[in-house]
């Protein structure tokens, strides 16, 4: 084998190896195309079942999907989000400034500038402390309305008061309230509210209660303690000890009131010094009444045997409050001492429960949405003005819309029709008025000039409706409509309701020029009639006609006339649509004409007589 074959052998083997390695490539290639394939058309088909599922569940959404493409609909999406912010704010601005005139009627000798200033502080106090906006403004309304107080004082009460009530999980609006009642009956300001507060924890601490219902029921006894010299302490005291020995917080309200009602009685001030317990102190000021109960305490326990002890209970008569202050006193361990002293001995650090509060996310989760909605609130205010202007403005627009599109065309014309009846009612309502005080020539003159009047007017009516009747029939030939409405029909459509105030006006002035007599004569209460000459000829009794020719009916007007009217007689045989010109209109369009014709003939028999 020569070099030469050797060469081509090689040549030949190589090319059969790289023949099978392309192809070897191009299977392998082949298989994952294959697989890519296979993925992109799962991923395909799972996004079409997807927007086919989307496309079922929500109506519109393949129109949507195109839209969005739209740059004037992702314009318009914008303004979407902005008007919805704007509802937001205004809303919550609206919602507050409704809340807030409880506080600004309670102001309204103020001018406008203090009441946007109080406003602005009732925000402020809200956004400050993490209130409620709206809570906030009762807050204020309460403490001032039961209390006095305003300005400065107002906001600190509140904010040290609503504070006290987020940190104890009492409830913001009750808190307030009782404290404002506190306040007015035992005469402190907000210079004390921390020992109030302080009071208060100690109730709910050593008694069976919250503050909740502290809040409730301070009120009920609060005005007898006050008046029996006893401080909000002393009484918060004796509410407590009450309430471990009562089922609920009522009772030992009430007995806690029943108490101090019998504390300064003579009875009881006479019991107290014949058991050598002297109810005043050096200053001559009746003494505090955990005092004397300590000291009624100390003369039990010091009695042998129970009779004794059932004489010096006997030498005290009263409510049942008064009893059971006596049972109390009675106690032989050391339990009144030691709630007395806990109570005397509890503290309370603001700072350290604040603490406490602040490990709680719903609670600061509350004060941030609070603030947020205050802020919305704020914002709102500064956009209400522009949102006021609008609903000024479609109010009327509304209005309008429901006249002209939701009312029938036959209904909007009668209103028009009615509404130039009425302008010539109010022009001439002193003549009519005065029908009683006028002669029969004087009626006359009266007369006279109303149909001068109403020449005039259809002389006006003419001008008016001849150019708009030859503009809409040339129109019509252009077009070529055959038009078989009235011109008052086309008039209507065409320039509005204008036509037909004009027609309600000419239609009341014949009436008058007609009726003018008939109405003289019922106003006289007499029957009137002219003669061939156009006299005077009273006391006629007959029926007369007046130059109109009008017939006149006798009687007194305030008589009872009973009118029957056969509406079958107007539609005997049915209605020929086909050659009049109601041939345009359809079944509701001739029944409403059909109800208008004898709706016309029932009033002009009702005006006629």
């Amino acid at each position: 084998m020569s070099t030469f074959d050797v060469i081509r052998m090689r040549f030949i083997l190589d090319k059969q190896k790289f023949s099978n390695g392309f192809t070897e490539a191009k299977k392998q290639i082949k298989r994952d195309t294959g697989e890519m394939r296979r993925n992109l058309d799962r991923l395909k088909l799972a996004h079409v079942r997807a927007f086919r599922e989307m496309r079922d569940e929500i109506p519109g959404f393949n129109a949507a999907m195109r839209l969005v493409k739209n740059p004037y609909v992702a314009a318009a999406a914008g303004v979407a989000v902005l008007y919805k912010g704007f509802q937001k704010t205004t809303q919550a601005a609206a919602d507050f400034n409704t809340q807030f005139r409880q506080l600004q009627n309670l102001n309204i000798d103020k001018p406008i500038n203090e009441l946007n200033r109080l406003k602005n502080t009732v925000l402020d106090t809200a956004f400050g402390s993490g209130f409620d906006a709206r809570k906030t403004s009762a807050g204020f309304f309460d403490i001032q309305s039961v209390t006095g107080k305003y300005g400065k004082e107002v906001k600190e009460i509140v904010r040290q008061q609503g504070e006290f009530a987020q940190i104890m999980q009492a409830d913001f609006n009750n808190w307030i309230a009782g404290t404002g009642k506190a306040m007015a009956n035992y005469g402190f300001g907000a210079k004390e509210l921390t020992d109030f507060n302080k009071s208060a924890f100690a109730t709910v601490k050593v008694g069976e209660t919250t503050f909740d219902k502290l809040a409730n029921v301070m009120s009920v006894y609060a005005g007898s303690a006050a008046a029996s010299k006893q401080t909000y302490d002393t009484a918060n005291k004796l509410f407590a000890l009450f309430t471990v020995r009562t089922k609920s917080v009522d009772e030992a309200a009430t007995l806690t009131k029943s108490l101090f009602n019998d504390l300064t009685k003579e009875s009881t001030l006479a019991a107290l010094k014949s058991v050598k317990i002297n109810p005043f102190d050096d200053n001559k000021k009746l003494k505090q009444a955990d005092t004397i109960l300590l000291e009624l305490n100390k003369k039990f326990r010091d009695l042998k045997g129970d009779k004794s002890i059932i004489n010096l209970k006997n030498q005290f008569t009263g409510s049942e409050g008064l009893i059971a202050y006596i049972q109390a006193a009675t106690d032989q361990s050391d339990n009144l001492y030691n709630t007395l002293k806990s109570f005397n001995d509890t503290k309370f650090e603001f700072a350290d429960a604040l603490k406490l509060a602040k490990g709680d996310a719903n609670y600061l989760n509350n004060i941030l949405q609070n603030k947020l909605h205050t802020s919305i609130i704020k914002i709102g205010e500064a956009m209400l003005p522009i949102k006021v202007m609008l609903l000024e403005n479609i109010i009327p627009a509304l209005e309008k819309f429901n006249f002209w599109y939701l009312n029938s065309e036959n209904g909007r014309r009668g209103q028009f029709n009615t509404q130039g009846q009425n302008e010539i009612n109010d022009q001439y309502s002193d003549l009519v008025n005065n029908l009683s005080n006028m002669s029969y020539n004087d009626m006359l003159e009266a007369q006279k000039q109303i149909i001068g009047d109403l020449n005039a007017f259809k002389a006006q009516y003419d001008n008016f409706i001849a150019p708009q009747e030859k503009i809409l029939n040339k129109i019509d030939k252009i077009n070529g409509i055959n038009d078989n409405r009235t011109i008052d029909e086309k008039l209507s459509q065409a320039t509005g309701y204008y036509s037909d105030v004009l027609a309600g006006r000419k239609e009341r002035l014949e009436y008058l020029s007609k009726n003018l007599l008939t109405l003289w004569k019922q106003a006289q209460g007499k029957s009137h009639a002219t003669n061939g000459n156009g006299g005077n000829t009273d006391n006629d009794t007959g029926n007369d006609t007046s130059s109109e020719g009008i017939t006149a009916i006798t009687g007194s007007a305030k008589q009872v006339r009973n009118i029957t009217v056969n509406i079958d007689a107007f539609n005997k045989g049915g209605i020929n649509t086909q050659q009049t010109n109601l041939q345009h209109m359809d079944s509701r369009q001739i029944e409403d004409w059909f109800t208008e014709m004898c709706l016309r003939v029932v009033r002009n028999l009702e005006t006629s007589y």
